[in-house]
């Protein structure tokens, strides 16, 4: 899975949504030819697809990209996370899982929930977040092998939430 091996300082982070992209997340401006791009995609890569990009050498969190997901729940959360724990920064994560390619394909459950101006990207069934990272508006959760179990956008405002609802909307149960 992802594992967060430490944190960094804080990159200025850009939040898009898109009528096609529900939503796409990127820190800091980089330059490819300085450090390329590894991927963790997530999902059953069907009905389901989160991109999460990290730099290539650093490991540093580059982008989140929800593409598609078939479990969208609209005004409701029923997961209770410890948020006591929490650290500003943003994540870097080990490479060891690609073994000279850039990708790295992780079968799971993404389920979307929009509720009270957040959004919350949850892939690990039944984890426990022990500890969080945040970056200005996005919260990363880590359980207690500091694999990433959610990604949570708060605060957002009632046009970003209006654009979500709506598009999230005809992905919903």
């Amino acid at each position: 899975m992802l594992n967060i091996i430490s944190k960094n300082l804080n990159l200025q982070e850009k939040i898009n949504i898109d009528p096609y992209i529900p939503i796409n997340i990127t820190w800091g401006k980089w330059n490819e030819i300085e450090e390329g791009t590894h991927y963790f995609r997530l999902g059953d890569f069907k009905k389901s697809l989160l991109e999460i990009g990290i730099g290539s050498n650093t490991g540093i969190i580059r982008s989140v990209t929800l593409v598609e997901s078939n479990k969208v729940f609209l005004n409701d959360v029923n997961n209770e996370y410890n948020l006591s724990n929490i650290e500003q920064g943003i994540p870097v994560f080990e490479l060891s899982q690609f073994a000279g390619k850039g990708i790295a394909d992780i079968k799971c459950n993404i389920e979307v929930r929009l509720f009270n101006n957040n959004l919350l990207l949850t892939f690990r069934d039944d984890d426990k977040a022990e500890k969080c990272i945040y970056s200005d508006r996005v919260m990363f959760g880590a359980n207690q092998l500091n694999e990433l179990c959610f990604i949570m956008v708060e605060g957002l405002s009632k046009e970003e939430t209006m654009q979500l609802n709506d598009v999230l909307s005809s992905r919903s149960k």
